[in-house]
């Protein structure tokens, strides 16, 4: 289910600010939460509104 929610935001307009701000940590997820927690929001708000 990651896959599809990083290939989601990947293609997002807002994608390059986030990369620029975050860099390579913006995908780190450990003990299935992300590292960086507006990713985590935004993972469980994909998750919710159905992919």
């Amino acid at each position: 289910m990651h896959e599809k929610f990083e290939a989601w935001i990947k293609a997002q307009p807002f994608y390059t600010k986030l990369i620029y701000i975050h860099g390579e940590r913006l995908f780190i997820h450990d003990n299935g939460e992300y590292q960086v927690f507006a990713m985590e929001v935004a993972y469980h708000a994909w998750l919710e509104q159905g992919e």
